[in-house]
């Protein structure tokens, strides 16, 4: 079935990107770290959780299960999977707006999933940072399973995403809609037909997806999302729109606008440039807390 595996090469360079107390804690995140490197028919079970991510295209979950049912005797306890939080509830009644940077937050390191080990490798290319194929994070995977499965959402990015029609927006979307709240599929901002990044200060917003925003500007996008959702008929208080990115200085430009906003990736950040994050946003980094944090 697997054929040969692609070779993974990870430089050196990254060994030191996540802690030693992070790593421990991606080894213990379901029982199948406990078999990972055991070998099934010539290949560890964990090659062949990543070679199914990778290939198929399937979670990091339904991987282990896969692998599981297929050699139950060295990498049965890759069925055990752990049940997963329950995402966080805001008050009845009240409507709520998720954004999201794309690059290293909806998306980590390309084609990085050994340190990485809870993103998934797809087939769409991703030229942000360097290139490879688009390597969804952990909340890239399952924005369904934060509290932002309640909220509108949107994309707030510096970045083109691959440009007009590419295969990465539309796994974007994809990713974006699976609660149905992404109220449409139109890219707006700067970046919208191609790479033409500016200060998104004044610029028209008409969708809920904006991409070109210079690194320090996204906040105006952010309240033009706000203002289109208006014109949609919704309403959305600022107390209740949040923004995440790896950015500390997209977070902090949300300082004095009433809306909240918080750095993720905190863990994770890119060897020799740590101004941006490396694994992106974990699930566990997705709360409704009111405010600007960052990581510090």
């Amino acid at each position: 079935m697997f054929g040969t595996l692609r070779a993974l090469i990870y430089l050196s360079s990254v060994s030191n990107v996540i802690s030693d107390g992070h790593l421990r804690g991606l080894k213990t995140v379901t029982p199948c770290a406990d078999v990972w490197d055991v070998v099934a028919d010539g290949h560890r079970c964990g090659s062949r959780v990543t070679w199914i991510q990778r290939n198929e295209g399937k979670s990091r979950t339904s991987a282990e299960q896969q692998v599981a049912k297929e050699y139950p005797k060295e990498c049965g306890a890759c069925a055990h999977t752990l049940s997963p939080t329950p995402a966080p509830s805001l008050p009845p009644g009240e409507e709520c707006l998720c954004l999201f940077d794309v690059d290293r937050t909806l998306t980590g390191k390309q084609d990085d999933i050994q340190q990485c080990s809870k993103n998934a490798v797809t087939k769409c290319p991703d030229n942000a940072y360097g290139s490879g194929d688009l390597t969804l994070s952990e909340l890239g995977q399952s924005i369904g399973e934060t509290f932002c499965k309640q909220c509108y959402v949107g994309i707030v990015t510096t970045g083109d995403a691959h440009g007009s029609n590419s295969c990465e927006r539309k796994r974007l979307e994809q990713q974006l809609n699976v609660s149905g709240k992404l109220m449409s599929a139109k890219w707006s901002g700067p970046s919208r037909d191609r790479d033409d990044r500016k200060n998104c200060e004044n610029w028209p917003v008409e969708s809920a997806m904006v991409a070109g925003c210079v690194d320090g500007t996204k906040q105006f996008a952010a309240q033009g999302i706000v203002n289109w959702l208006k014109t949609r008929r919704l309403n959305i208080p600022k107390k209740n729109v949040w923004f995440f990115d790896d950015r500390p200085d997209n977070v902090q430009g949300f300082i004095g606008t009433g809306m909240n906003a918080r750095q993720i990736s905190c863990a994770s950040r890119n060897p020799g440039y740590e101004t941006i994050g490396f694994c992106g946003a974990e699930k566990s980094e997705i709360v409704p807390e009111v405010g600007v944090h960052t990581c510090d």
